[in-house]
């Protein structure tokens, strides 16, 4: 059967090969459409350009930060240290200020003496002041000196605060005279009169 198939096909292969169900045939594939295939193939194509055109933009990305971290640190330090300048030189200038003023304040007060010796009279005059000593007028009249005294100390004028140790000795001197109080309490007004004294001759114009 496959010899008479075989001359059969040979004599008349196109008719053979139609009518023949023992004969084997080739059956062409249907062919697929240019278009089909270009839509077939287009989203792989298109997911590949997708994904080239991602990882360019993820990288001019990454080089676009990296440069404006480079800028930053680059521009951004100097600014920093342009804008901390000024701070530093306030600070400076603060130091150099409280450097001063401490200066100054350790400066000592050239009436601090004459002060301390205002105080010690005051203490004398309280200290003999009662029913044996001073009275409350001779008391009060020594301490009105002693306030014109201060007054020319805070106003840096030397020559008044002289004038005034002058006249609260000669008070006390004359209250000595008259006996105004015992010895104790007289040998104490006259000591600090005599250093109220020294201590306003010793202010300088």
């Amino acid at each position: 059967m496959l010899a008479a198939a075989l001359e059969r096909w040979r004599a008349e292969p196109a008719s053979v090969g139609a009518n023949d169900q023992t004969t084997l045939t080739s059956v062409p594939l249907p062919a697929v459409p240019l278009a089909a295939s270009v839509l077939a193939a287009t989203p792989e194509g298109s997911t590949r350009r997708r994904g080239g055109w991602l990882l360019v933009v993820v990288g001019a990305l990454l080089l676009a930060l990296l440069l404006g971290l480079a800028a930053f640190l680059l521009f951004g330090s100097g600014g920093s240290g342009q804008t901390a300048s000024p701070s530093a030189t306030a600070s400076g200038s603060g130091s150099t200020s409280a450097s001063a003023s401490a200066t100054a304040s350790a400066t000592p007060d050239p009436f601090a003496d004459a002060r301390a010796a205002s105080k010690a009279m005051r203490a004398a005059i309280a200290a003999v002041k009662g029913p044996d000593g001073l009275s409350g007028r001779e008391a009060k009249d020594l301490d009105s000196l002693l306030d014109k005294f201060d007054r020319a100390l805070d106003a840096d004028d030397p020559k008044a605060a002289r004038d005034s140790a002058d006249k609260v000795a000669a008070q006390v001197a004359e209250l000595i005279k008259h006996k105004s109080v015992d010895a104790n309490g007289a040998a104490r007004l006259q000591a600090a009169a005599d250093d109220l004294v020294a201590a306003a001759n010793a202010l300088r114009d």
